[in-house]
C-alpha cells in the first residue's frame, strides 16, 4: 500500500502559492523533497522540505506551467544534499489546475512532461518522482509515484493531517455491520468509512487505555484497518476495578493479549497487533510508526516523550491522556487532562511546548531506567543522595474508574472533532472538585524539534540513546545555507 502524507504547514505553503495564482487564472507549481519509508506492507512518503519558487522562477500559463532552468538547478542542488546521505529521498512535484472545482486529473501534457522528467532523473539517480495535481482550493488531490517513464502507480491513500484529518482513498472500503452503526449514520457528516479505515495505536492499557479500547470496539475505529496495542505489563488483581476488558481469570496474563481477545470477540475480522514490550522497544516503535492516530495512555513522562518524537517524525496526530487523584493535607484533588499534538502545526504543540512535559522529569526517569538496568550496582546499598533518588520506585497511585471514563470521553470526542472540524482545543483540563473544564490555548516554540522535526529526523525511529546522548544529525536549512 502506497501512502502520501501532507502536514498542515506544508499544505498551507502550497495552498497560499496555488490560491495566489488561481486568482490570476494561471497554473503554478512547487518542487520539494520527500522521504520514502518501507514499513512492512506499507510504503509511506512524508514531506521533508519544499523549495518555494520566486515569481520569476516559474513560467505560468492558463493550462500549463514550467520551471526555469535556474530554479530547477537550485532545487537539484538542494535535493542532492539529502540524496547523497540517503537514497530514500525522492523528488516531489505539485501543480494546480485552478480551473477544476471537483476531483482533478492529470492532463496528457502533464503525463508526457512527467515521463520525460523521470527519464532524465533516472539517467543519473535511482530516485522516484512523486507528482500531485490539485484543484483550485486543494479540497481534492490526485497523486502518482513514478519509478520510470512507463512505470507509475496511483497512491492508495493521501492523508492530510489537518485538522480536519482527511484521507483520500483510491479504493474505499465499505464498513461491515451497517446495522450496528446505523445510529451513528443518523448524525450529519459522520464518516464511518473514515473511522473504520483508521490505523490506530494505543500505548498503555491501564485505566485510560482500557476505556480507549472500549470506544475503539464500540465505534468501529480501525475495523477495516488495524489496531496496535503496546504494553509490557500483566494484569493484577487491583486492575480489575478499572480494566473493562479484563475478568478475574485474566489476572497474571499480559494486558495486550487480553485486550486483543476482547476486541476480536466484538469484531472477529478486525486486525489487532499485540506487543507486550516497552514502548521504546524497536518492535513497538516500528509498528506504531505505521499508524494514522496514536492514543498515549501511559503514566510516565519518558514514554510520553518517546511517543511524541515518533509521532513528530512520522506525521502522526497524538492524543495524550492523563488523570489521577492527589491526596494532600488540604484535601483530595481529582482531575485530568487530554492534549492533542499535531506535528508541523503550531496550533497543536507537543507536550513540552504546552507545559504538560518537563525535561527535568523526563531526564530523571531516563536516569532511573539506566540505573535499574545496570546490574553491577543494582543491589548495592549506596548512601549517595543522587543515587538514592535514582533507586526510588514510584508507589501505587490512587485511581478510580470514573476518572478514566471522563478522561477518555474527552479523548474520543477530540478524535471525532479532529476528523470533522477545525474547532478543537489543544488541551482540556478537568477538575472534578469544581466540576469544570478548562481549555488551554498555546502555540509551539519556534525552534522545537518535536513540533517541527529537523529534516534528517523525519521518518527516523529515535531510540532513547538518540534522544539523550545527542546523536541526531542534521542538514542546515535553506536559509542557513
Amino acid at each position: 500500500m502506497r501512502i502520501l502524507k501532507l502536514s498542515t504547514r506544508f499544505l498551507q505553503i502550497i495552498k497560499n502559492e496555488i490560491l495566489k495564482y488561481a486568482e490570476r487564472g494561471v497554473e503554478t507549481k512547487i518542487m520539494g523533497i520527500f522521504k520514502k519509508l518501507k514499513m512492512g506492507t506499507y510504503t509511506i512518503y512524508i514531506p521533508v522540505e519544499l523549495v518555494v519558487p520566486e515569481e520569476e522562477d516559474i513560467e505560468r500559463r492558463p493550462y500549463s506551467c514550467i520551471e526555469t532552468t535556474e530554479y530547477y538547478e537550485k532545487f537539484l542542488e538542494r535535493y542532492f544534499e539529502f540524496h547523497n546521505k540517503d537514497k530514500n529521498y525522492v523528488i516531489f512535484d505539485i501543480h494546480s489546475h485552478w480551473f477544476t472545482v471537483g476531483c482533478p486529473n492529470f492532463s496528457n501534457i502533464d503525463i508526457s512532461g512527467y515521463k520525460a522528467r523521470i527519464a532524465e532523473f533516472r539517467a543519473f539517480s535511482e530516485t522516484e518522482l512523486v507528482t500531485v495535481v490539485t484543484n483550485k482550493d486543494l479540497s481534492s488531490l490526485k497523486a502518482l509515484v513514478w519509478e520510470g517513464p512507463d512505470l507509475c502507480y496511483e497512491f492508495d491513500e493521501i492523508i492530510l493531517l489537518g485538522p480536519p484529518f482527511k484521507k483520500f482513498m483510491k479504493n474505499k472500503q465499505s464498513f461491515d455491520n451497517k446495522e450496528r452503526y446505523s445510529r451513528h449514520l443518523l448524525i450529519p457528516e459522520w464518516d464511518q468509512e473514515l473511522i473504520s479505515s483508521l490505523r490506530v495505536g494505543v500505548v498503555g492499557l491501564g485505566g485510560n487505555g482500557a476505556q480507549i479500547i472500549e470506544y475503539i470496539a464500540r465505534l468501529g475505529i480501525g475495523e477495516n484497518a488495524k489496531v496496535v496495542l503496546v504494553d509490557h505489563d500483566t494484569i493484577e488483581e487491583s486492575n480489575l476495578s478499572r480494566l473493562v476488558y479484563a475478568l478475574p481469570n485474566n489476572v497474571g496474563k499480559y494486558k495486550v493479549n487480553v485486550a486483543k481477545e476482547y476486541l476480536l470477540n466484538i469484531s472477529p475480522n478486525r486486525k489487532v497487533i499485540a506487543i507486550n514490550k516497552e514502548v521504546w522497544a524497536k518492535e513497538s516503535l516500528e509498528k506504531l510508526s505505521e499508524c494514522d492516530i496514536i492514543f498515549n495512555c501511559t503514566d510516565n513522562d519518558l514514554s510520553r516523550t518517546i511517543v511524541s518524537y515518533l509521532c513528530a517524525n512520522f506525521l502522526i496526530p497524538l492524543i495524550d491522556t492523563g488523570c489521577g487523584v492527589t491526596v494532600t493535607e488540604k484535601g483530595v484533588y481529582a482531575g485530568g487532562n487530554v492534549s492533542l499534538f499535531v506535528p508541523d502545526n503550531n496550533e497543536f504543540p507537543c507536550g513540552f511546548c504546552s507545559s504538560n512535559l518537563k525535561w527535568e522529569n523526563v531526564d530523571l526517569e531516563y536516569q532511573r531506567l539506566k540505573f535499574k538496568n545496570t546490574k553491577k550496582i543494582q543491589n548495592v546499598n549506596i548512601d549517595t543522595p543522587y543515587l538514592q533518588v535514582l533507586r526510588e520506585e514510584t508507589p501505587p497511585q490512587p485511581s478510580v474508574i470514573n476518572l478514566n471514563v471522563m478522561t477518555c470521553n474527552i479523548a474520543i470526542t477530540v478524535l471525532i472533532m479532529l476528523l470533522n472540524s477545525k474547532k478543537i482545543p489543544q488541551s482540556i483540563y478537568f477538575d472534578l472538585e469544581k466540576f469544570n473544564l478548562t481549555k488551554l490555548i498555546c502555540e509551539s516554540e519556534l525552534f522545537c524539534n518535536i513540533c517541527f522535526p529537523p529534516s534528517l529526523q523525519r521518518g527516523e525511529i529515535l531510540t532513547l540513546e538518540d534522544l539523550f546522548e545527542d546523536k541526531i544529525e542534521e542538514i542546515p536549512s535553506i536559509e542557513e545555507t
